[in-house]
């Protein structure tokens, strides 16, 4: 797969979550999230000394977010590491969602393999299995045509979003489990 990864820049950063000790957005917009029943660990990885930990049956993140249209591009970029399976068949990492109702995420299924879902309800797994007890980068980008899935800088599956999305807006992004608070990440995020 040939699309190119571009690391982001600051300008029309929505939220910044770094779970380094506390669920602040440190973007600037004063998107401050609440952490429930997760904890925060010395993390391996180097780039930050924290990172969350989400026990895969009841901690989340949550945060409102200024009320935009789920037709516009934007990317979501987390790095994980997974510890285990959640408390479901579909554990959510993160989504983007407009009160109760999810618009567009990152999943792991039953397989365990990552995936990407659209407002019009479509799910969509790559065969790709995040590894247990490593640290990866993953972003979810879309571009108002599809929705694309990379590991470690490396494109792993496209998905056709839906024309639905027009009609939809994101106000809210939740880290963790899904829109109502069930199918929750085991392992730690930065």
């Amino acid at each position: 797969m040939s699309k190119k990864y571009k690391i982001p820049t600051r300008n029309g950063l929505v939220g910044e979550w770094k779970l380094d000790g506390s669920a602040l957005d440190t973007s600037g917009n004063n998107n401050t999230g609440t952490f429930t029943n997760g904890s925060y660990a010395t993390t391996d990885r180097g780039y930050q000394s924290q990172c969350g930990v989400f026990n895969g049956s009841t901690a989340r993140m949550d945060a409102t977010v200024p009320t935009q249209s789920a037709n516009v591009n934007f990317s979501v970029s987390f790095w994980i590491k997974r510890t285990g399976t959640g408390s479901a068949s579909n554990n959510s990492v993160v989504q983007m969602q407009n009160g109760s109702s999810a618009r567009f995420g990152a999943w792991i299924n039953a397989s365990n393999q990552m995936g990407i879902w659209n407002s019009s309800g479509t799910f969509a797994y790559s065969t790709v299995v995040p590894a247990l007890n490593v640290w990866e980068h993953w972003v979810v980008i879309r571009d108002g045509t599809n929705g694309y899935l990379y590991q470690n800088g490396q494109l792993v599956y496209t998905l056709a979003t839906s024309s639905n999305d027009g009609a939809q807006v994101i106000n809210a992004i939740k880290i963790g489990c899904r829109e109502n608070n069930a199918e929750f990440f085991n392992g730690q995020v930065q």
